[in-house]
């Protein structure tokens, strides 16, 4: 008898709603459970009311032309720090020290990314 896992909840944030519908679609054909939001208010709320249930976040960097996620994945990390962060940036992060300076201890994904960059990323930070 296969044994029962509880679904992973993974929490996307983008402000792009097709990439949104995309990568849930993409994330619940491999069996997770999908939270969103489209801006970093948005976000601090399905937080708030999910963050025990999480179990990864994936976010862009980007939110809008003026809205960069990094201090609301901040909040997350002070929250809980044991829920792994994937910050997805078209934009290519220079060295080491750019990259600390953006959020220490969060996870790059640089676009353009396939969905087994993305499940691979998943499987090593939350397991399968």
């Amino acid at each position: 008898m296969a044994e029962l896992r509880p679904k992973r909840t993974v929490f996307l944030i983008d402000d792009n709603e097709t990439i949104l519908d995309v990568l849930g679609q993409i994330l619940e054909k491999r069996d997770y459970h999908v939270l969103t939001a489209r801006s970093a208010r948005e976000a601090e709320e399905v937080w708030r009311l999910n963050r025990l249930t999480i179990n990864a976040v994936v976010s862009d960097k980007w939110l809008s032309e003026k809205e960069n996620s990094t201090a609301i994945l901040k909040l997350f990390q002070q929250d809980s720090p044991d829920v792994p962060i994937i910050l997805m940036t078209g934009y290519p992060l220079q060295d080491q020290e750019e990259r600390s300076r953006v959020c220490e201890g969060i996870n790059y994904l640089p676009k353009p990314f396939s969905p087994s960059d993305l499940f691979q990323a998943l499987d090593f930070l939350i397991g399968k």
